[in-house]
């Protein structure tokens, strides 16, 4: 319980959904010496059967005011990483910051329309104290260089949308980059968006063609849905994301995609899977006979002007003879090939802290929200708790809850907000008034 907030974070382990939905909930409550919640984010293991079940039990005690999606595996600072199935609730209790919700069904229709939709609707559903809010920012103006008032905004976007599943063995794609480009159409580059992907079990996924997800909002469950939570917060937050995997000497260009931007047809002029291998210098029957093996831990990055790496993840399609991405794609990007690094991988949720909190070592977090990608939970294998045990280490002190997911939706301080892969993305909540 913090001077400016306070923070519950309640998890369950219990079997029946009912029950682990609202015991979860009420140990949320109850951290924060049992006050109204103002806001509470709801991680579900989609190994629960029961949604529908989960919503009733976290209702009876939370009401409305609520989002929530379906995971893979959980971690937290207290648990470490979490291999059982568990449900996790926590809740904001504050006067200084407030936030809308808007979603949309089936966003992947139209999804830039749905993205501009669901944003529309979370600011016009946003109530802020006309007293208190005010002031804060008239004090702020009064207090603060203009330099420090533009580094961090009194608002922030956080979204979660249906990602990618599979359906009678058939895979439907997630259409989160053009979800967030709706999202852009309205508000622009300059407000911070963190989110994440609702996904199925990884191990399952990969292993046999099946898994669906979920959502909630507002104390409904939501068909394949697009989600956005517009805050506006006079606490301090921060943003970043890191991955830890090494750069190469080996680079090339997207020269031709498909119409939709998820497939690639040619990197450097010539059939994508057969660049890919040579750049990789593997055979290409071997490559066929099991690509994961070979993209997550040689994986394709976007490199933007600056030299910096974003990972997007590839397969194959069915007939193995294109790459394809679960993100769309520019034409004419260019790409490198980054390497798997143990050791830098398993640093990446501290090097993500340090990113975002690198001029805010002054305050206090009151939480980290952190979405880490489910392929670096493949890949690092029994190693994955290290992870978590490395950010404890490094921040004992420092409330943590996460989750592994299919998409980590977010940036660093200074970038444009994009979906990422194989990384790992943070949101800090401080306590501490923007006007500090």
């Amino acid at each position: 319980m913090g001077k400016y907030i306070s923070v519950g974070t309640g998890v369950s382990f219990d079997s029946d959904s009912f029950k682990a939905g609202k015991e979860a909930a009420e140990a949320s409550l109850k951290k924060t010496g049992n006050k109204k919640g103002t806001f509470s984010i709801v991680f579900v293991d989609s190994r629960y059967s029961q949604p529908e079940k989960i919503l009733e039990g976290i209702n009876s005690v939370l009401g409305k005011n609520w989002v929530g999606c379906s995971v893979d595996r959980q971690f937290n600072n207290k648990d470490g990483y979490i291999e059982k199935k568990a449900i996790t609730v926590t809740t904001l209790v504050t006067e200084y910051m407030h936030f809308g919700i808007g979603y949309v069904d089936n966003y992947r229709a139209d999804p830039i329309a749905a993205g501009t939709k669901a944003i529309k609707t979370a600011i016009s559903n946003l109530k802020i104290d006309q007293y208190v809010d005010p002031y804060i920012q008239f004090r702020r103006t009064k207090t603060k260089t203009f330099a420090d008032i533009v580094r961090t905004p009194p608002y922030f976007i956080l979204t979660l949308l249906s990602g990618t599943y599979f359906k009678n063995k058939q895979i439907a794609l997630g259409r989160e980059t053009e979800f967030i480009e709706g999202i852009l159409e309205v508000t622009g580059a300059s407000v911070p968006i963190f989110g994440f992907v609702s996904n199925s079990d990884f191990d399952k996924f990969m292993k046999e063609s099946t898994g669906e997800n979920f959502q909630f909002a507002e104390g409904k469950l939501i068909e394949k849905g697009g989600i956005c939570i517009f805050a506006v917060s006079n606490l301090y937050f921060s943003h970043g994301l890191a991955h830890g995997y090494g750069s190469t000497d080996k680079y090339a260009m997207i020269t031709k995609l498909d119409p939709s931007g998820h497939i690639v047809e040619e990197i450097n002029g010539k059939s994508s899977v057969d660049e890919y291998c040579r750049l990789v210098n593997i055979k290409k029957e071997d490559f066929l006979k099991d690509p994961y093996k070979y993209t997550l831990t040689r994986s394709i990055a976007v490199i933007d002007s600056e030299g910096e790496n974003y990972i997007k993840a590839m397969g194959t399609t069915p007939d193995g003879k294109y790459l394809f991405s679960q993100a769309k794609l520019a034409p004419r990007s260019g790409v490198g090939i980054v390497t798997f690094d143990e050791k830098s991988v398993i640093s990446g949720m501290v090097e993500a802290m340090d990113r975002a909190n690198k001029k805010l070592t002054d305050k206090t977090p009151a939480i980290v929200f952190a979405a880490s990608c489910s392929a670096r939970r493949a890949v690092l294998g029994e190693k994955i708790p290290l992870e978590i045990k490395a950010f404890q280490k490094t921040y004992p002190d420092v409330p943590c809850v996460g989750f592994f997911t299919f998409g980590e939706i977010g940036s660093n301080k200074n970038k444009s907000c994009q979906l990422n892969e194989q990384t790992v993305t943070l949101l800090t909540i401080y306590d501490n008034l923007i006007t500090e």
